[in-house]
């Protein structure tokens, strides 16, 4: 009996096990005040959600999502200064990330998005999306770095003093490799630097005394820098 009971309780435990190994995966945080932190990691699950929202300053919030497919983060930050926000996604397929900072002066927003791990090592990624968001914000920061193909990042910023940059790298194969970046303002820089095949790069700012510069190295690229306004400067590399 002892032996029956420890054999069915062993093939419960394995099998819960690997449902748990398996099985979706959701998480949520919500935070007001100043000077907080917030860490959701997730890792080895399908279908992968989290999401942190923060109203205050000068709060660190982190997303951190390994191994996994389809999956989600979100962060939204709203009213504060120096706020600080990360999103990591390492070996996954199918991934979104999205950072919004909304009144948020002097924050910092960052998003890393690297590919599966392939035969011999090698790493690749299709249908990596990345946003951040950053609106009526001066001296904030924002940078996306992806690897893999079929990525596409966006970055819009309003405000005086913001700093944006994507890099990417891949082949591009099965899809194209996408940046934008999008700056209403003065004195805002924007960077985009691109490495690999079926390369777009695009920039689009208004106002005054704004950088835009564009970096690319491969094949099939194209690259469009839009600027309105006085005192703008614009540089583009392609080899």
């Amino acid at each position: 009996m002892k032996l029956t009971l420890s054999t069915t309780a062993l093939g419960l435990a394995l099998a819960f096990g690997s449902s748990a190994v398996l099985a979706d995966s959701s998480a949520s945080v919500t935070q007001t005040g100043d000077w907080n932190k917030a860490v959701v990691e997730q890792s080895n699950n399908n279908d992968a959600d989290a999401v942190i929202s923060v109203l205050g300053s000068f709060n660190d919030t982190t997303i951190e999502q390994r191994n996994n497919r389809d999956v989600e983060g979100n962060i939204d930050v709203t009213f504060g200064f120096g706020n600080t926000s990360v999103i990591v996604t390492e070996y996954a397929r199918d991934s979104d990330a999205s950072i919004v900072q909304s009144f948020a002066t002097g924050s910092d927003a960052t998003i890393e998005q690297r590919g599966s791990k392939g035969k011999r090592g090698t790493n690749y990624a299709y249908d990596l999306h990345a946003s951040i968001t950053q609106t009526a914000s001066w001296g904030d920061v924002a940078w996306i770095t992806q690897t893999g193909s079929g990525q596409d990042a966006t970055i819009l910023q309003t405000g005086k003093g913001n700093v944006a940059g994507i890099e990417q790298s891949g082949s591009g194969k099965g899809g194209s490799n996408d940046a934008y970046i999008s700056q209403a303002g003065a004195f805002n820089d924007a960077y985009i630097k691109q490495n690999g095949r079926n390369l777009s790069a695009t920039v689009g700012q208004t106002g005054a005394l704004n950088v835009a510069v564009v970096d690319q190295r491969g094949r099939n690229l194209t690259a469009t820098v839009s600027q309105t306004g006085t005192g703008n400067n614009a540089y583009v590399h392609q080899r």
